[in-house]
């Protein structure tokens, strides 16, 4: 039986403004209060005051995110360590770079010195044996020539070697001297002497003739000699397509003297001592 069995028929008279979905009537608010009616503020537990509503939130207001902060922080830092790791191999690379610079100028010095050192002990060790040499020299021993072909008279230093290849007796006078063994006198075109020594059976002007010819050529230097008694010409250069040396020619009686070193490199100075000494009988 319905409701309205039971009230004998009669509906149920409505309240004003129905139900809402709640169950509260129309009009009222959602506490179940009507519209316009103050609601009760909560109470804390305990008494006290009322605690206050929270505040509502601003439509519209973004929320700042909080990762996008975190990466940003870490893309810097990660920036900071690449710079610091360049700044590093920068600092690597000059560092080796200025220290093989430095090791290969220390290595140059080291060596220009070693060798200035060595260059320095090399010409003294040679000046030192130039002198011993001068030294053993002395004192000159005498040469005399037959007395025939004018008994010319020098001296030559005593560490030399003479051979007399020929006596005068057939021909002309010849000997030779060197700075120790004298070299083969069978073919004197090739072979190097300190000294030549040699009176031939000839006039001056016809042995003199030929170096004549090699002044006019360029090949020989001359100019006038004297020492002692003799007077003669003093040529230098190349005698021959081989030897670059010096010969002194003099006339004796009939004859022609004929001195010659066949190399000022090396016996310039002893070729001069030979000559300074030069005499003629005695004279």
């Amino acid at each position: 039986m319905d409701q309205n069995s039971m009230m004998g028929g009669m509906p149920m008279p409505q309240p004003q403004g129905g139900m809402m979905n709640n169950g509260a009537p129309m009009g009222a608010g959602t506490n179940g209060m009507p519209n316009g009616m103050p609601q009760a503020q909560p109470m804390p537990m305990g008494g006290g005051q009322p605690m206050p509503a929270p505040a509502p939130a601003m439509a519209g207001a973004p929320v700042p995110p909080s990762m996008p902060a975190q990466k940003k922080n870490s893309v810097s830092e990660i920036v900071l360590l690449v710079v610091v790791c360049l700044i590093a191999a920068v600092a690597i690379v000059a560092a080796v770079y200025f220290f093989m610079q430095w090791n290969d100028l220390n290595n140059n010095f080291e060596s220009r010195v070693a060798q200035e050192k060595s260059e320095a002990e090399a010409a003294q060790m040679k000046a030192d044996e130039e002198r011993f040499q001068e030294e053993r020299k002395s004192p000159y021993s005498p040469f005399s020539g037959p007395d025939d072909y004018g008994a010319i008279y020098f001296e030559y230093p005593k560490t030399w070697d003479v051979y007399v290849s020929k006596d005068g007796t057939k021909g002309d006078y010849e000997a030779y001297f060197a700075a120790g063994s004298v070299p083969s006198v069978t073919d004197t075109e090739n072979s190097r002497y300190a000294l030549r020594f040699l009176i031939k059976n000839q006039s001056l002007d016809t042995v003199q003739r030929q170096y004549d010819t090699l002044v006019n050529n360029g090949q020989l230097s001359a100019r006038n000699y004297t020492v002692g008694s003799i007077s003669g010409t003093l040529f230098t250069g190349m005698i021959t397509k081989s030897i670059n040396g010096q010969v002194f020619l003099a006339k004796i009686n009939d004859k022609t003297l004929v001195m010659q070193t066949d190399s000022t490199a090396h016996f310039e100075t002893d070729f001069a001592n030979v000559l300074s000494k030069l005499r003629r009988g005695g004279n």
